[in-house]
């Protein structure tokens, strides 16, 4: 009592930067979904998950632009837009680090405070590595994210 409901849909989309044009599609039913669920239960939806956006970063294409132009037209904010990285993945001199992970929030949703990526990725600052550190090696290339209410 007295606490605000909210409901969320957990996602993991098409992998891959050749999958680019799988996510709009998913990302599509994704925010369908969370807006039928809305509009039947009258409570916000957060979208959360690895929706795999390899081009978030660096826009590659378009994959962030369109991104947050979607959600802004549903009347949705992405909590995990200002993060540095929330995994990593073996390039040519080590680990590269990348932003898959989000959350994403419909209007009214009671938790606006920006997401905080943990473990590794933030003892590495989300900095390029030479080695794999254990979390990677025997947890997974992702790193916890938290977001909370402030």
């Amino acid at each position: 009592m007295g606490r605000d409901r909210f409901a969320l849909l957990v996602v993991h989309l098409k992998a891959t930067p050749e999958g680019a044009a799988k996510r709009r599609d998913q990302w599509e039913r994704a925010i369908t979904i969370a807006e039928q669920h809305r509009a039947r239960t009258g409570t916000p939806v957060g979208i959360i998950g690895d929706v795999n956006s390899t081009g978030f970063l660096n826009d590659g294409q378009g994959e962030a632009t369109f991104l947050r132009e979607r959600l802004r037209r549903a009347g949705m904010r992405l909590l995990t837009d200002g993060l540095a990285c929330s995994e990593y993945f073996r390039g040519d001199a080590g680990l590269v680090p990348n932003l898959l992970d989000h959350v994403a929030v419909q209007d009214r949703f009671p938790i606006s405070a920006v997401a905080e990526v943990q473990g590794y990725c933030r003892a590495s600052q989300c900095r390029p590595l030479a080695s794999a550190p254990d979390d990677f090696l025997m947890v997974s290339d992702h790193c916890p994210v938290v977001v909370g209410a402030p």
